[in-house]
């Protein structure tokens, strides 16, 4: 960018050289940041694109409700930027519509997160960078909007759209092996026989849910976790002499 400037302000078409060093003081002023050029991206990209395929936006969130779930498309910035640099990345989840819920088992946490390559064909939406005076920036944002839209189009959303129910989310997590998960999806442990509970319990299948919570308990090394998948093993219990 800089070295852009310093053509303009060497410009012989400015005549003076107090036009040029005002026009070039001016167009200094007027460098995009980084995170300008985010919003920029979010605005002129990502949220047209969201709202072709029917999502609309909550936050920084966008959404779009189906028959047990909602989808998830988001963005996530670095913990680490600064003035000078921002990183981000696109995520996408799934969550379980509140009335498929059940109010007496907690269920807060999205079902599915992240940029789970075996699911979404190694979709290249992670890490994108936007820094403070780069040579080119204008071309390094419209090949982000670019890798942004192909990844989401023919990648993504293909993969989310195909998941209609709580059933298709147990599917996924129960026949992923552990070495093909990132951190973003717990590996089949506890943390695996604590979520898997819930969604059995949330298609009526108590006795399914009492058997994965009873594993995920024994697993327990924690004993305030522990105590937690007890509680949750009563309310499975009292939900099922609520039916009798």
């Amino acid at each position: 960018m800089h070295k852009i400037l310093q053509f303009l302000y060497n410009d012989k078409k400015i005549k003076n050289k107090d036009e040029r060093r005002e026009e070039y003081s001016y167009m200094i002023d007027n460098i995009p940041s980084p995170q300008e050029r985010f919003n920029a991206i979010i605005k002129e990209c990502l949220a047209p694109l969201m709202k072709k395929h029917g999502f609309k936006k909550k936050g920084t969130k966008f959404t779009r409700e189906d028959e047990d779930l909602i989808y998830i498309i988001k963005t996530y910035k670095s913990r680490w930027n600064t003035k000078e640099e921002l990183v981000f990345r696109i995520e996408w989840a799934l969550e379980i519509k509140e009335e498929k819920k059940k109010p007496e088992v907690a269920f807060k946490a999205e079902a599915l997160y992240g940029d789970l390559y075996d699911f979404t064909k190694d979709a290249k939406l992670q890490w994108f960078h936007l820094k403070e005076n780069e040579p080119d920036s204008l071309s390094n944002d419209n090949n982000i909007k670019e890798k942004i839209v192909f990844n989401l189009e023919s990648k993504v959303l293909p993969f989310i759209f195909s998941l209609h129910h709580i059933q298709d989310i147990i599917k996924i997590i129960e026949t992923t092996t552990s070495q093909h998960v990132l951190w973003s999806m717990p590996v089949l442990g506890g943390q695996t026989l604590s979520c898997l509970s819930r969604l059995y319990y949330f298609i009526e299948q108590p006795q399914k849910s009492i058997e994965l919570i009873d594993k995920a308990i024994q697993n327990a090394k924690i004993a305030s976790y522990r105590k937690g998948l007890e509680d949750t093993r009563q309310n499975f219990m009292n939900g099922m002499k609520k039916k009798q």
